[in-house]
């Protein structure tokens, strides 16, 4: 498992010089680090290659740089100002605000403030901050600042969501959102109250229940407690796209973080 963690480590790296773009690799990167983690014991192979695979799709900015060379000082700073760069849309001052910002706080709180503004934009920025965040909390500070970066550029992207992809992405929200509120943040408390909010207004258990693959359904029906994993474990390298990779992420979210007395929680081991 430690060649694993070593190789996910280098490619952690490698997604911090790549510009931000929807389908960025660092999203697909952190789902599978999860994936893994769930099926430890016995490590899928064809999943390592497919992401291999995808990872060769990209390529890294050289001329990436984050620090903007900036000189000047600012002698007040304040994290709502830097939500309102974000929301103007004003791509140049907001990356000068947060790397000024960068200089006297934590990247990890940094990424909290990213995340939690992303909670009132659309599925998509949440779902890749989230990822962000997770990724930053463990990557060395300089490779997490780029990162954070990375995640201002998809705030400022303005990403639209197809409506065909609503339904689905509100379930990936959903699911991860059991994950999110057992996480330990400084800003936990709104984060808390507007991902509820979220919730409320997009929660559909019954047909939540349909995205649950019968394949894995099965598995958990012979399995309770390791199925999962199992499952996991013997995805075939056919079988896996980035779309699965995320459905299955944001299953292992609600399998292992909801109460027992979810609703969707419920429904799906009922099903089982």
């Amino acid at each position: 498992m430690n060649n694993v963690k070593d190789r996910l480590d280098i490619l952690f790296n490698f997604s911090s010089q790549v510009s931000y773009s929807e389908g960025h690799l660092l999203q697909v990167i952190q789902a599978c680090k999860s994936l893994l983690g769930v099926s430890r014991d016995h490590v899928s192979i064809d999943l390592l290659r497919w992401l291999d695979s995808y990872v060769g799709n990209f390529k890294p900015n050289n001329n990436f740089e984050f620090n903007l060379n900036s000189k000047d000082s600012m002698e007040l700073l304040s994290t709502f100002e830097l939500e309102n760069l974000i929301n103007k849309k004003d791509k140049d001052e907001a990356k000068k605000y947060l790397y000024h910002l960068a200089q006297v706080s934590d990247p990890k709180y940094l990424m909290e403030i990213l995340f939690e503004i992303s909670l009132q934009r659309t599925n998509k920025e949440i779902l890749f901050c989230w990822a962000a965040y997770k990724s930053v909390k463990f990557m060395d500070p300089k490779d997490g600042m780029a990162i954070l970066f990375i995640a201002l550029d998809c705030l400022l992207s303005g990403g639209k969501t197809d409506d065909k992809e609503v339904d689905l992405l509100n379930f990936f929200v959903i699911c991860h959102s059991y994950q999110i509120l057992m996480t330990d943040m400084v800003r936990i408390k709104t984060i808390s109250l507007k991902l509820t909010d979220f919730k409320n207004n997009n929660k559909n258990s019954d047909m939540f229940l349909h995205m649950i693959p019968e394949s894995l359904l099965q598995s958990l029906r012979e399995d309770k407690e390791k199925g999962f994993g199992k499952y996991v474990s013997n995805l075939k390298i056919s079988e896996i796209n980035e779309e699965y990779i995320f459905l299955l992420d944001a299953i292992r979210s609600l399998y292992n973080y909801a109460d027992e007395s979810d609703e969707i929680y419920r429904l799906m081991m009922g099903a089982c």
